[in-house]
């Protein structure tokens, strides 16, 4: 049975109020809304329950939250009670993108009797849950080791076994993580994307070492379809027409084999590979180019990476190319290739792109958008706050923040995965007040502080929310204090 808290709440008047609850209780709420001691009708609001807790972390919830007249009853998260000392509490109201907040009351959440104390040998920790996976997965490798050696004797059953064994600790260790989504990092291709070159496999492994040490075991890669680089300086000179453009990938198709070749040696596999297109874009900003001229090349250029060996279970294409995929006359050429890319058991779909999939719907299998919101201009002076304060903003024209915005798409799309495809700051202070520009003035922080307030805000905001996956873009190679984020939020020890 929940503990039960009742209180009356005013958007224009302070309050005193202070409830009391047990450490890891579950609590629901009952609140009373006022403004200005009349009751406010929440029919037509979006509720947010906001808590700021005695270890200076936040509980965002918007979820399980019953609204009646003036009345929202809701069955808090386990986060509300977990730590002790005074939570303050309030309320969040928003209709047509304006927002009305109560004033907080306070709950005193009182610790728990054997909090501090030495765990009973009874007990079993997370981390002794960990361990003993690890011991055990070692026993089931020799043991499959073992069958594998001795293969004439070895039996369907006895595969089956060792396979259902592993799947079930696997499934123990990731229970233990706080961030359950799939994290994976893009493996840059490093060089110059004008100038045609490439990092080397030296480059690759130390992005690829540091996502190691993260925790984190999924690649992505972004493919640039452009013209070779002797007809873009031709055409942007206007020696050569449209037509007579000849097109490739950067990088080629055999590059993105090495680079997941050297991924493979560090235990990573390749996840999503973006199709992106940032010179045609360019282009037909300045009125060079239009979607005829690149059309067939694009859908060709895609189906070799996705007919390829590659295993790779996402492929999508046009990204953050709204200005096309929203135009009609366009719809057959880019439905064909969607349908294309999905016949050769590819899932797709079209990433950094908002709110145009409804025309599309039947021919993808995702929604993916990218956030980078602005966190501070204070630079050095930034706190883990501001981080959690940035991903509170608005992320779209309609006053979602980046949450309530995939919440609003899951509801909108329930029979579609939901994956964040890019999130990430660079080590630079400046890049704090607009992660997305990637200017990398100034000196990078040895430790990578400003990549690990933006994760960190990221995390703190989104870590009960139900989705697929998230993308680390930006930010390598990852250094310490990142890397400390995420080894702490994927239950690595």
């Amino acid at each position: 049975m929940a503990s039960k808290i009742v209180v009356n709440l005013d958007t224009s008047k302070e309050n005193y109020i202070v409830a009391k609850c047990k450490q890891n209780d579950d609590l629901t709420l009952e609140a009373n809304i006022f403004e200005n001691g009349e009751p406010l009708d929440l029919v037509n609001k979006e509720i947010t329950i906001q808590a700021l807790k005695a270890d200076n972390t936040y509980v965002i919830q918007n979820t399980d939250i019953v609204k009646e007249e003036n009345k929202i009853n809701a069955n808090l998260v386990k986060d509300f009670s977990r730590v002790p000392g005074t939570t303050k509490i309030e309320v969040v109201l928003v209709e047509s993108s304006k927002q009305n907040t109560t004033f907080s009351f306070y709950l005193e959440v009182v610790g728990s009797v054997i909090r501090g104390a030495i765990e009973s040998s009874d007990s079993i920790t997370a981390l002794e849950k960990v361990q003993d996976a690890a011991i055990e997965i070692k026993k089931i490798n020799q043991e499959t080791q073992t069958i594998v050696e001795n293969a004439g004797a070895a039996s369907k059953e006895d595969f089956n076994k060792v396979n259902t064994q592993l799947a079930d600790i696997t499934n123990n260790v990731a229970n233990n993580r706080p961030f359950k989504p799939k994290v994976y990092a893009y493996l840059s291709q490093g060089g110059s994307r004008s100038q045609d070159t490439y990092g080397t496999q030296e480059s690759w492994a130390i992005d690829c070492q540091s996502f190691v040490k993260a925790g984190i075991t999924d690649i992505a890669l972004s493919v640039q379809i452009q013209p070779l680089k002797a007809n873009r300086d031709d055409f942007i000179a206007g020696k050569i027409t449209a037509n007579q453009l000849e097109w490739k990938t950067y990088p080629t198709l055999g590059k993105v084999r090495e680079m997941v070749a050297v991924a493979k040696q560090f235990g990573l596999n390749l996840y999503i590979i973006k199709m992106q297109d940032t010179f045609i874009k360019e282009q037909e900003s300045a009125g060079r180019l239009k979607f005829s001229d690149y059309a067939t090349a694009y859908h060709n250029l895609t189906m070799e990476f996705a007919n390829s060996e590659l295993e790779v279970e996402w492929l999508t294409i046009y990204n953050e190319h709204w200005t096309v995929i929203n135009v009609e006359s366009n719809y057959e050429i880019i439905k064909n290739t969607l349908v294309a890319v999905k016949g050769a058991n590819r899932k797709t779909g079209f990433s950094g792109v908002p709110d145009v999939d409804d025309f599309y719907t039947d021919y993808i299998d995702g929604w993916m958008p990218h956030y980078y919101p602005s966190i501070s201009w204070k630079k050095q002076n930034t706190t883990w706050e501001d981080g959690i304060y940035g991903w509170l903003g608005l992320a779209n024209h309609i006053g979602d923040t980046p949450l309530e915005e995939v919440q609003r798409k899951k509801r909108k799309y329930p029979n579609k995965k939901v994956l964040i495809t890019e999130i990430g700051c660079s080590h630079y202070w400046e890049d704090l007040l607009a992660p997305a520009i990637y200017s990398s003035t100034g000196t990078p922080d040895e430790k990578g502080m400003p990549t690990a307030i933006f994760l960190n805000g990221f995390f703190e905001v989104f870590r009960n929310e139900d989705f697929d996956s998230v993308g680390l873009y930006y930010t390598n190679p990852l250094r310490e204090e990142p890397i400390k984020i995420l080894r702490k939020e994927m239950g690595v020890v």
